[in-house]
């Protein structure tokens, strides 16, 4: 195992990389905070964290969202799958007085997401070799052994996912992860901080079916966890390089289309998950959009009868 990755034991304890290995002077907290320069991937971030082009060196992943479980889930893979293309990871902090976290890491050349590239820059034969480079990454990802002799839903060393937005774990059973996961995706559709129940007796009704669609395929494997067209970058090369690392862990072989199951004819060409669980998802979530649809739309004919009602009124 290399010397940077071995270094890096815990995510509360600050990584800094030998400074023999750096192709540059490391940016100060002051240079990557008062960095402007956004990455066209920001788009993709959530809100309090920023993905900020540095210089031709270095990249930062700045903000309170940033989670510090990522640089060491990179460490993990790393050490079990030397073969994965992903970026280096220089530094690891964070700022106390401030709560932000500071990742930096190495600047892909003439990278490119997969989402913008796929049909504009990739010709047939450049898009198969990528999805044979991507199918020998899950494939090395999901060999690789747990670290546990009973099997668990969560982080690597049975830790939940860091932040309240995404269901927590570990759990011992599909079950408990499949609700969660369910509950967590109901949550996308709250208006005002609260989920109609139209949407809760959907979601929970799905959860159902789609447990009895996948009975025999969720036991838990090393899942890269983000696995969407916007976390895979194209290198000038043509090389495949996984970036967002933050979500990886032990879950069902699915969980790597679940974020992007609107892309199913892509996914469709990688082994690991059956066609009807990717179709069935993206039917749902389409379902589950179009409700969302109908409730805001009642929702502005009811305001509008009550404007209508109260002008009447007035004349």
């Amino acid at each position: 195992m290399s010397t940077w990755a071995s270094t890096f034991t815990t995510t509360t304890t600050p990584y800094f990389a030998p400074a023999d290995s750096l192709p540059a002077p490391l940016p100060s907290y002051e240079e990557t905070a008062d960095c402007q320069d956004l990455l066209p991937e920001n788009q993709w971030e959530p809100m309090d964290r920023d993905l900020l082009h540095i210089n031709d060196h270095y990249v930062a992943k700045y903000g309170r969202y940033v989670l510090p479980i990522e640089v060491e889930n990179m460490f993990f893979v790393k050490k079990h799958c030397p073969n994965i293309i992903m970026p280096t990871v220089y530094a690891m902090y964070t700022r106390e007085s401030t709560g932000n976290n500071v990742i930096i890491m190495e600047h892909i050349r003439g990278g490119e997401c997969l989402y913008d590239v796929r049909n504009r820059r990739l010709k047939m034969d450049q898009k198969k070799g990528v999805m044979a480079q991507l199918q020998s990454y899950l494939d090395a990802l999901h060999s690789i052994p747990s670290d546990s002799p009973e099997p668990y839903y969560g982080h690597f060393g049975k830790r939940p996912f860091p932040s309240p937005a995404r269901f927590s774990g570990p759990f011992s059973s599909a079950h408990d992860f499949n609700a969660a996961h369910w509950q967590t995706h109901a949550l996308h559709y709250a208006r005002d901080g609260k989920v109609d129940d139209a949407i809760l007796k959907l979601t929970d009704a799905y959860q159902g079916w789609f447990e009895g669609l996948t009975a025999g395929n969720d036991a838990p494997v090393f899942c890269h966890g983000q696995f969407s067209s916007t976390s895979i970058m194209i290198r000038d090369d043509g090389k495949a390089v996984l970036t967002n690392w933050e979500s990886a862990g032990f879950w069902p072989a699915y969980t790597e289309c679940l974020p992007d199951a609107w892309q199913h004819k892509t996914w469709r060409q990688l082994n690991y998950v059956p066609r009807e669980v990717i179709m069935f998802l993206l039917k749902a979530r389409t379902a589950l959009d179009d409700r969302r649809f109908d409730l805001e739309h009642d929702e502005e004919e009811d305001r509008n009868r009550t404007n209508e009602a109260y002008q009447i009124q007035k004349t």
